[in-house]
């Protein structure tokens, strides 16, 4: 399903031409790369060569989802949403509740404020869409320390969106997962090579690879427990993980702090965000499917 194509008149017939997607995918269910390795993946693409999606791209693709769930007469489903923008419309809202109420987990990523991208909205994960959409599980990331991932690493700078909307963190630095590179040599330090030769695996950061982490691991829960609702998903999420809460910010305030210009407004988002993190084991060792919400 290629929707992106259809817009902008395009001949890709779903073929990834940047890897982002493709590195999702492989940590979703990825052989070798991926949490859930035995899942079924359906590719959509909705982002064109340079990472944008439109309404219309994104919208297609989640009736292309429900359609293709409804053809396959599947049991379950879990749509990952690895993008983010400050805006949503009614029409992208109607979709994501479509999508939902044919019974398909949606997971997001809360967005990166790399380089102040999300500065204006003062890192708040509930005006982050999709994922501030009530019903779509959001998704936070975390460093190598099991830290917020806010902070300069390698010389780049990853700001993850936090903030009460936030269901989830899970790991967002450094992840290894596939790429579109063919056997050509490595020039790149974020490849991953073998004598010299990328192997068509790369490493990636930020708030995507987060998201892709949890939607595997949801699979691996829908296996288990196929009847387990949406809402009792974003409960397990928030209140049955090891790590309880992510409440380490020594780094994050101490990066604050050099940059003054970023305190405004958004110390009392790190106040709300007292989510768990995740670790694929938490959801894979359920062996009770009965939620108890109420807890």
């Amino acid at each position: 399903c290629d929707p992106i194509d259809k817009i902008y008149h395009q001949s890709q017939a779903g073929r990834d031409c940047e890897g982002h997607g493709t590195h999702v995918a492989g940590l979703v269910g990825g052989n070798g790369t991926g949490v859930a390795s035995g899942v079924t993946l359906f590719s959509v693409r909705i982002l064109n060569c340079g990472l944008i999606a439109t309404e219309a791209s994104l919208i297609q693709g989640l009736v292309c989802v429900v359609n293709h769930r409804q053809e396959r007469n599947a049991t379950r489903a879990v749509i990952n949403l690895s993008i983010a923008g400050l805006h949503t419309t009614s029409s992208i809202n109607k979709a994501l509740q479509l999508a939902l109420d044919n019974s398909i987990i949606i997971t997001a990523s809360s967005g990166n404020g790399r380089n102040g991208l999300f500065r204006s909205i003062h890192y708040d994960s509930c005006k982050v869409y999709p994922a501030g959409y009530p019903g779509v599980i959001s998704v936070g990331a975390t460093d190598i320390r099991d830290n917020v991932l806010m902070g300069e690493f390698d010389g780049r700078t990853y700001l993850t969106n936090i903030g009460a909307c936030l269901d989830v963190f899970a790991p967002g630095y450094n992840i290894l997962s596939s790429d579109i590179c063919s056997m050509m040599p490595c020039h790149d330090a974020n490849q991953d090579c073998e004598d010299g030769v990328s192997v068509c695996r790369r490493f990636r950061s930020g708030t995507s690879q987060s998201a892709a982490v949890v939607s595997g691991a949801i699979a691996l829960l829908l296996e288990k427990c196929p009847e387990v609702t949406n809402k009792e998903v974003k409960h397990l999420l928030r209140h049955s993980l090891s790590i309880s809460k992510v409440v380490s910010y020594k780094e994050a305030l101490r990066y604050l702090m050099k940059n003054p210009s970023l305190l405004y407004g958004i110390l009392d988002t790190f106040i709300q965000t007292t989510r768990g993190l995740l670790y694929v084991g938490d959801l894979a060792s359920i062996t009770n499917c009965t939620v108890d919400i109420q807890h």
